[in-house]
């Protein structure tokens, strides 16, 4: 009673909306996706304590240890031992048998996203135990935040984690920027194939797409839509791209990534590096700026972010590009200037 009205209040005042299924009637594992923020956690404990949900969450032993135990228990902590991580799923079956109706939460893009692969133990839980999945979400677009479908796998990890990935395609996570997509190593994808060219004025209107929906993630960092890549028309990018150079990553007929380059001299000035959210994490970015350094012939590279772009500033550092100077902003955050020696 009082867990139910802890949430009445948080759900009257918060920002964020509770949307979706209502409870499932049976254990289910409960993936808790794009998992970007130590918020999920709040907002987990919310969602099930307005439902009327009993949950359990999976962490490791040392968690339990002393006084901190009683207190992860009752919040629906599970200790593990990874030294002997099988008993878990024993567990979990003699829960079940036992006529136990919960929601064991799982976060399969591991610690905070920006991942490659999520991990694969939500699919051995739920196939070894016999238990369904339930889709719990975070989007931070909507501010909405709550329970999709419940379903059984197959087993078929492809087919199955392609429902996944297209129930997720629009869920951005607390920290838009960490967010990674859907993806099991078991899988057995193929890696992406795609092309770069040189930017070509017919280009202009999807560059334009991809670029508004890269950048929304920002905007929601930097609590603003007032930014140039979301406010630039059609018009202006025209001009932009016949003025300068430019690059673009093409899949499947589709522009899938672009950014824009000038040489000032020794200098290749590099901005705005746009790739389109379901591709991200695919190594376009990367490729992007190796064309944009190989087919110039300047003696260093610059390129800028804000400070709170962390994936970003991780990406930049990753190839080689060194912080260079930090330009405070009105805002209170910094522009950070990044370079890289491309030649002697």
């Amino acid at each position: 009673m009082l867990r139910r009205l802890i949430a009445r209040a948080f759900w009257a005042l918060s920002r964020w909306k509770l949307v979706g299924e209502p409870a499932p009637s049976r254990p289910t594992v409960l993936i808790g996706a794009p998992h970007t923020s130590n918020w999920d956690f709040a907002l987990m404990l919310a969602i099930a304590w307005r439902l009327g949900m009993d949950i359990h969450w999976l962490g490791k032993k040392s968690l339990f240890a002393g006084w901190r135990g009683p207190i992860m228990r009752r919040l629906g902590g599970l200790p593990v031992d990874r030294a002997d991580p099988s008993r878990v799923v024993s567990d979990v079956v003699a829960r079940v048998r036992a006529g136990e109706t919960f929601g064991l939460v799982v976060t399969p893009d591991g610690t905070r996203g920006n991942n490659a692969y999520w991990k694969s133990g939500f699919y051995r839980i739920a196939r070894d135990a016999g238990m369904p999945v339930t889709l719990g979400f975070v989007d931070r677009t909507t501010m909405t935040t709550g329970l999709g479908p419940t379903f059984d796998l197959t087993g078929d990890v492809s087919t199955d984690m392609d429902r996944i990935r297209a129930f997720y395609s629009d869920k951005s996570g607390f920290r838009p920027e960490r967010r990674s997509e859907p993806r099991l190593r078991e899988e057995g994808l193929a890696p992406l194939s795609f092309t770069i060219r040189r930017v070509a004025p017919e280009d202009a209107g999807e560059i334009l797409t991809v670029q508004r929906a890269a950048f929304v993630s920002e905007a929601l960092i930097y609590g603003g839509v007032d930014m140039p890549p979301l406010t630039q028309t059609l018009d202006q990018l025209k001009a932009e791209i016949t003025e300068n150079d430019g690059w673009v990553a093409v899949t499947d007929g589709r522009l899938v990534g672009a950014l824009r380059a000038v040489q000032d001299g020794e200098l290749l000035l590099i901005g705005r590096i746009a790739i389109a959210p379901d591709m991200q994490g695919e190594g376009i970015g990367r490729a992007l700026l190796q064309a944009a350094e190989d087919g110039s012939t300047a003696a260093q590279a610059e390129l800028f972010t804000g400070s709170l772009s962390e994936a970003n500033i991780r990406l930049y550092e990753s190839c080689g590009y060194v912080q260079a100077q930090r330009v405070p902003q009105d805002d209170g955050t910094e522009q950070v200037y990044l370079r890289k020696q491309l030649r002697p």
